[in-house]
């Protein structure tokens, strides 16, 4: 018998002006794993395009459809080496300033699907910081 589990998962670095200050595990919510399936049976043209942040502190759930107080949404880059699919954003000063405490990925630059969500202890962005995010997706 053939045995095969199929899982994806998720690391989420963020760095303050060039500085790690947060590494932590991802949740792909349920949406995101309707995407990932959609996108073996259908032409599916949307992609994950960008990364938000916000202030809300509500735990992750397989059922989050969004962040529960979005702040900012940039547009990300992405690549894909073997298994393991790579995002990055990076916020430059005045942008998302305030406490972060949530992460998620998205197709679109408002609404869309949401593939990912993460919280966190607070990172405080003040207005001249540069916050990058680092998002990778391993599916193994």
């Amino acid at each position: 018998m053939i045995e095969n589990t199929a899982t994806a998962s998720g690391r989420v670095r963020i760095y303050k002006n060039d500085e790690l200050i947060l590494d932590t595990p991802n949740m792909v919510v349920n949406s995101g794993r309707n995407y990932l399936a959609s996108c073996l049976v259908n032409n599916n043209t949307a992609r994950v395009t960008h990364i938000a942040v916000g202030s809300g502190q509500t735990a992750s759930a397989l059922t989050d459809t969004a962040l529960v107080t979005e702040i900012a949404r940039n547009a990300a880059t992405g690549s894909n080496t073997n298994n393991v699919a790579s995002f990055n954003s990076q916020f430059v000063a005045g942008v998302g300033t305030g406490p972060w405490y949530e992460a998620g990925m998205f197709t679109a630059s408002s609404g869309g699907v949401m593939y990912t969500r993460t919280t966190f202890p607070v990172q405080n962005k003040g207005p001249n910081d540069v916050f990058t995010v680092y998002w990778d997706v391993t599916v193994s």
